[in-house]
């Protein structure tokens, strides 16, 4: 079973977002954050190009309380957010 969930966009991705730097996706329930960021990635990439695919791919993925590890379940419920790598000194 597929839900529709909400992602914060941060960073370089904000672009590929609606005015208000969020993106809708279906995502299929019970899925673990490294295939989340696999999926996200191949719908982003669909939709918006390589480049937006390979920022996804090195993204961070938090909910509203902290980052969430590779091997964490996506929650049932909340907002979350895409979080690019960041370069600088």
């Amino acid at each position: 079973m597929n839900t529709m969930r909400e992602f914060r966009l941060f960073g370089a991705l904000r672009e590929y977002g609606s005015p208000d730097s969020m993106i809708s996706i279906e995502i299929p329930a019970a899925i673990s954050i490294a295939e989340l960021r696999t999926h996200l990635a191949s719908v982003i990439g669909a939709q918006k190009g390589d480049h937006a695919r390979s920022l996804v791919l090195d993204s961070a993925i938090a909910d509203e309380r902290r980052l969430l590890t590779d091997q964490d379940t996506l929650p049932e419920t909340g907002t979350f957010s895409l979080l690019p790598p960041v370069c600088g000194g």
